[in-house]
């Protein structure tokens, strides 16, 4: 046996290194090039989750805040109801606007229409207020609807008779001021004294009318004091400023369905007697 030789087994077995570019080539191989697309589309997919997640705190917080404002708005609507004036049912009140409204002092030239001794042009502008307003005519499913029970209208379907309260304060007003000058309107003249009683009896439900109404809606607008230019004085000052409701728009909405006691009156006898 021919002895063993180290060198000649390393010549033998001795072959150049393959380079590093080839080496990676054949180590790596085709599994190299689907690692590496793997390893792309694993960073796109982790790009991709980022904004993902970015997008779902953004709306997120967009929830949060929308839920916020809903609550404050919500929380204001309350608060603002909560002031409301609570109100029965009328008709009427499809007729409601507000205006701002500067009060007359109703005192030396700032008087209106309405004041002075009686004349006829007075009266006019006291009967224009209320006079073939003050009965009205609704249907059935509006009557239903008032906090009280009113009469039908007589001869007529489904056809009922109300009254609106501003007329009938405004008629009642009228009155007291008619008793103010019994000489001109001699509102007694030739009454019986049974009739005398009944004048006076309605004058009294006039003014606790009045007087139930007043307390009823007690007014809280302010009044300031001034230096009177008249009398150089501290002095409360009737220019007051109020929100009201505008009478002429009640008015024209009560014209349009007016309806007279005289004729329900008619109207009732001719069903009595038929």
């Amino acid at each position: 046996m021919a002895p063993f030789s180290f060198s000649r087994a390393m010549r033998m077995s001795y072959s150049p290194a393959p380079s590093e570019e080839v080496s990676s080539e054949k180590l790596l191989g085709p599994e190299s090039n689907e690692d590496g697309e793997a390893l792309s589309n694993r960073d796109t997919i982790i790009a991709i989750e980022r904004v993902k997640r970015r997008w779902k705190l953004l709306a997120l917080s967009s929830s949060g805040l929308v839920a916020v404002l809903l609550l404050a708005l919500t929380w204001m609507f309350a608060s603002f109801k909560s002031r409301e004036v609570p109100s029965l049912y009328s008709p009427a009140e499809v007729a409601v606007e507000y205006e701002t409204v500067v009060f007359h002092n109703n005192f030396w030239e700032d008087r209106t229409p309405y004041q002075g001794p009686p004349t006829d042009e007075v009266d006019m502008a006291w009967d224009a207020l209320y006079k073939d307003v003050g009965v009205i005519k609704v249907d059935g499913r509006t009557a239903r609807q008032v906090p009280n029970m009113t009469l039908p209208i007589p001869g007529e379907e489904d056809s009922y008779i109300l009254g609106i309260e501003v007329f009938h304060q405004l008629h009642c007003l009228n009155s007291i001021r008619k008793g103010l000058y019994p000489d001109r309107y001699q509102e007694t003249k030739d009454m019986s004294d049974n009739e005398k009683r009944l004048y006076w009896i309605h004058i009294e439900h006039c003014v606790d009318s009045i007087r139930q109404t007043i307390q009823c809606y007690s007014d809280i607008n302010t009044i300031p004091w001034v230096i009177s230019p008249r009398h150089h004085r501290p002095a409360p000052d009737a220019h007051t400023t109020h929100m009201c409701r505008r009478f002429d728009k009640i008015q024209e909405w009560a014209k349009e369905r007016a309806f007279t006691q005289k004729e329900y009156d008619l109207r009732l006898a001719a069903q009595q007697q038929g």
